[in-house]
């Protein structure tokens, strides 16, 4: 082949610093539009952004000359200058050092791309560390014993078990 061709959609979340709902309905639509700006600046093509008060989620085709680190770092960076220098907040703003992104099959990205524009509905049934960990249990992390550090380190009950998992969206 002459070219790269690729097409690796990239389900990515991250959230507040300590999961503190910071991220009020008076800013996020205007962030939400910042994130989508970043990423296609970065060459991304976007599906959809959409989160609540504690974290964010984004559905994304990654360019093939982007490593997926750089463009988080970018992103989460970019994105936490711009809410500071607006003043949305009387404290400063940060996001979780880390962030979870899992390759999505093209066949699927509908599913996805409803189950992010649904996370209002989601939310009103769990909270986000019980969703962070249904993700990461439908992946086979916690199978493999792997706990997140984030979950572990806020204490928070986490009643998950693989078979109560739902990718579906809350509203179908």
């Amino acid at each position: 082949m002459n070219h790269p061709l690729t097409q690796i959609w990239i389900h990515a979340i991250w959230s507040t610093r300590d999961r503190l709902p910071l991220m009020k309905k008076n800013f996020r639509t205007q962030l939400d539009t910042y994130l989508r700006y970043k990423l296609q600046e970065m060459g991304c093509l976007v599906r959809i952004i959409n989160g609540t008060v504690d974290h964010m989620h984004a559905l994304f085709q990654l360019p093939h000359e982007r490593p997926l680190t750089r463009l988080m770092d970018h992103i989460k960076g970019e994105s936490s200058r711009w809410i500071n220098q607006q003043r949305f907040l009387q404290t400063p703003f940060s996001w979780e050092t880390g962030y979870c992104a899992l390759s999505v099959s093209g066949s699927v990205v509908p599913r996805v791309e409803a189950f992010i524009r649904d996370q209002t509905l989601l939310h009103q049934k769990m909270t986000f560390d019980q969703e962070y960990r249904q993700f990461l249990t439908k992946c086979g992390f916690i199978e493999q014993g792997w706990i997140p550090s984030e979950i572990e380190k806020h204490k928070r009950p986490v009643p998950v078990t693989a078979q109560e998992i739902e990718w579906e969206s809350p509203s179908h």
